[in-house]
């Protein structure tokens, strides 16, 4: 397409189909681009998979897999794979995993994280967390070493920075860190 991959100029082994796609990697190499505006801003970055409008369009980091319409969008982080529309949009975290539309979408400096359904984790700003499930976790902002699986699990404005805790079931709630629940609220573990 036009301009992608313009001002290529030390990169090497670079592929980049698509309007605009990879216009600056003048020394990133081993990437590939496919869609308008995929990797945008790239310069430097390595062995980056970017697919899909705008996919990437700010990544600087190396050894990132992103696939869908804006995912990835600000991602300044390495090893991370996002999939879905959105999925990691603003993202500087590391050894990250999105998958699901706007799943970790908002998730500044977080690590080492697994969300996988529409909006899951879209806030965490956390690490070594898990949600599985349409909304789970979606409003967590901190913490570590959760586990929220169910649709909407963890769907809480109050309890948003948690330590250790798991919930599983659609719409369960832990109130503090080191807690568990399972099934709905009136069953607990």
């Amino acid at each position: 397409g036009a301009a992608s991959g313009a001002t290529g100029v030390d990169g090497t082994q670079n592929t980049f189909i698509g309007y605009y796609a990879g216009p600056i990697t003048t020394e990133g190499y081993h990437n590939t681009f496919v869609g308008s505006h995929a990797g945008f801003s790239n310069i430097y970055g390595n062995s980056n998979t970017l697919i899909g409008y705008e996919a990437g369009r700010s990544c600087v980091g190396n050894y990132n897999t992103i696939v869908g319409r804006e995912a990835g969008y600000w991602n300044t982080g390495s090893d991370n794979s996002f999939f879905g529309k959105a999925a990691g949009f603003n993202s500087t975290g590391t050894n990250n995993c999105y998958i699901g539309n706007h799943a970790g979408g908002q998730s500044l400096g977080a690590n080492a994280n697994t969300c996988v359904g529409t909006a899951a984790g879209y806030n965490d700003q956390g690490g070594k967390n898990t949600y599985i499930g349409n909304r789970a976790g979606v409003h967590m902002v901190g913490g570590q070493f959760n586990v929220f699986i169910g649709l909407a699990s963890q769907n809480s404005t109050i309890y948003t920075t948690l330590n250790n805790s798991i919930a599983i079931g659609c719409s369960t709630v832990v109130t503090g860190s080191n807690q568990m629940i399972l099934g709905d609220n009136a069953v607990s573990v």
